[in-house]
């Protein structure tokens, strides 16, 4: 597993979070966007991220 960090981020019209990892040479983000106003993670959103083998 690699170690990640969470962010979430927001405008006026949109909400999003996610995390990002760097292994060697390269950098992976996994990120998941709403349109306001809706805000947060629900369970689709929770679980998708989780699927992503990192420790946060």
């Amino acid at each position: 597993m690699l170690p990640a960090k969470r962010f979430t981020f927001s405008s006026d019209k949109v909400w999003g979070g996610g995390l990002t990892t760097v292994s060697g040479p390269h950098t992976f983000l996994v990120q998941v966007m709403k349109r306001k106003p809706l805000e947060g993670w629900d369970a689709a959103d929770r679980k998708f991220v989780a699927s992503f083998k990192v420790l946060i």
